[in-house]
């Protein structure tokens, strides 16, 4: 085998009668004005048919009909259903019939649906459960001309929790609640208002800096776990009074909703201190240019009786509150009022949720550790260099979720014969199935067993750096967030191999920021050459940390993840 190789070890005739001409002309004249009238009732196509009748009630046959089709989130369509029933069929003003038309659907799910359907198939109001979903369909144009109701965004969990966290009597901070030990279930951040909310006040709480970032990653990816509680399982947790039960973002409505049919509910729901986010239930019509005036007045006139008193109490019996924030009762711990938190900037949520989206793409990282015989050495905590490195990176490895792509090489100079590098595992999604264990299993049972196979003659950092990147440039995925996290303890020491210079001019080639592989480069102890792994780095669009503690990985992981490019 050639210097450099890398070894692998895996595989739809009349007569003129004055009276009867009289009679015929009569007859004639009568079924003409039946056959008129017959013309008249089944074409509404006729100009005649559109003149309102004095006392005619609709519906009708004789009045034309203006329709409004309106989509809204599944908790609030009942209660617009219920406030907009009795304009079915009312008279308007131009003297058309109102039809209106009202269709449940989760705001997600109207996201993605806009990125197909025409403008056309829109609906003309969209009351999603928040305005953070209005900047996401930028082809609909949506205009929010009114609010129907809110309701604020609290962390629900158990009796047992609050109690034993101290809660019931001093409420947590966001960044408290949400940043701690305890599991939090947001499965699916990006997908949910609520928990988007709550996210978004746990980055205003820290911030909105470095820790900010790291905190909302961390959370992000926690959510994407195999095993993370699900909101339906959290809450019956919750239910059940379990003092393992996790935090749940959730509405104060959807703690009342989901507490109104047990006997001895023990969700509660807990109001942070600090301001809390509210969703707004926004009522925004959608900008088509062939909307006639009849239909335009027709829907501002849904809206008006949408922000009308009558609704509002409407609202506040269906246990949310109006959008001044009352709410119908103050008891059971429902405070009366609460104080709102100021929301970000739009520019603001908009970066964030883009990283949030960011996040919740897979990954698909070549993790690649020296294997010198340097990494025998003592690193502290009773560990060698290598089982340090392999320690670290399955403690990140366990905040990676189960569709994560994970590659495994180790290297040293002639480490194998004359091939610096070995391919442990090929790279395949963490929850794969190997054999009679998972993908995850096998890397970290042969990340283990490194440090017992050590050796070579020397480190070849930079040319296994080069080959890395160029291995990860064909496997790149544009699906996932691709990168290069390389582990070492020393200096290149490879006679024969590239220089820094040269390395770094190659590693530039390399990096194409249309199709961007991060190399992430990690040192190990205190002799790592940390400059020349900062200058690798960043010629590879990413960055270099070094790690005395195997505890910072984490946080590491993090920030690779969050600094992921958009391009």
């Amino acid at each position: 085998m050639a210097r450099h190789d890398l070894m692998s070890t895996r595989a739809g005739n009349d007569r003129d009668d004055s009276g009867r001409v009289m009679l015929m002309v009569l007859v004639g004249t009568a079924v003409l004005a039946l056959l008129a009238t017959a013309v008249l009732t089944i074409n509404p196509g006729n100009v005649l048919a559109r003149t309102p009748v004095v006392g005619e009630s609709c519906p009708s046959t004789r009045l034309s009909n203006t329709s409004v089709s309106i989509v809204a989130a599944p908790e609030i369509a009942p209660v617009v259903e219920q406030v907009v029933s009795p304009m079915r069929a009312k008279k308007l003003p131009d003297g058309h019939c109102l039809q209106v038309t009202i269709a449940s659907q989760n705001p997600a799910e109207t996201v993605a649906g806009a990125q197909i359907l025409p403008l056309e198939r829109a609906p003309n109001l969209w009351i999603p459960d928040s305005s953070l979903w209005l900047s996401r369909i930028e082809q609909w144009k949506p205009q929010p001309i009114t609010a129907f109701a809110s309701s604020p965004v609290v962390v629900g969990t158990s009796a047992a929790v609050v109690s034993s966290l101290g809660w019931d009597k001093k409420p947590p901070t966001w960044d408290v609640a949400l940043a701690g030990a305890r599991p939090v279930a947001a499965p699916n951040i990006a997908q949910d208002a609520a928990g988007l909310s709550a996210e978004l006040a746990l980055w205003q709480a820290l911030g909105k800096g470095e820790k900010a970032q790291t905190a909302l990653a961390g959370a992000v990816l926690a959510g994407l776990r195999a095993g993370a509680p699900t909101r339906e399982s959290a809450i019956a947790d919750a239910q059940a009074d379990a003092s393992t039960a996790p935090l749940i973002p959730l509405t104060e409505q959807a703690v009342q909703q989901a507490n109104g049919d047990v006997a001895d509910p023990k969700l509660v729901a807990v109001y942070p201190k600090g301001g809390l986010p509210s969703l707004d239930y926004p009522v925004a019509r959608v900008e088509a240019s062939n909307l006639t005036p009849e239909k335009q007045a027709a829907i501002q006139a849904i809206a008006d009786t949408l922000s009308s008193p009558a609704s509002r109490a409407i609202v506040r019996k269906a246990g949310f509150r109006d959008t001044g924030g009352s709410t119908a009762s103050a008891t059971g711990g429902v405070p009366a009022t609460v104080t709102p938190l100021k929301p970000p900037s739009q520019l603001e949520i908009k970066a964030v949720v883009t990283q949030i989206v960011l996040l919740s793409a897979p990954s698909r990282i070549q993790v690649v550790i020296d294997m010198s015989g340097s990494m025998q050495a003592d690193a502290g905590n009773g560990m060698t260099r290598s089982k340090f490195a392999a320690v670290a990176a399955e403690t990140a490895g366990r905040l990676m979720p189960d569709v994560a792509q994970v590659g495994l090489w180790g290297f040293a100079r002639d480490l194998r014969g004359k091939a610096d590098r070995i391919e442990f595992q090929k790279m395949d999604e963490l929850g794969a199935e190997d054999g009679k264990i998972t993908h995850r299993d096998a890397v970290n049972r042969d990340m283990d067993a490194m440090s017992t196979q050590l050796g070579g003659n020397g480190t070849a950092l930079y040319s296994t750096a080069v080959a890395a990147m160029r291995d990860m440039k064909e496997l790149y995925d544009p699906r996932a967030g691709n990168s290069v996290v390389l582990f070492t303890d020393g200096f290149n020491v490879d006679p024969g191999g590239p220089s820094l210079r040269v390395t770094v001019k190659k590693i530039k080639k390399l990096y194409d920021p249309k199709k961007p592989v991060r190399l992430i480069c990690i040192g190990v102890g205190a002799e790592a050459d940390i400059d020349a792994l900062k200058k690798l780095a960043a010629a590879g669009g990413g960055e270099a940390f070094l790690a005395k503690d195997p505890g910072v990985l984490p946080e590491v992981l993090f920030k690779v993840m969050s600094r992921r490019p958009t391009a």
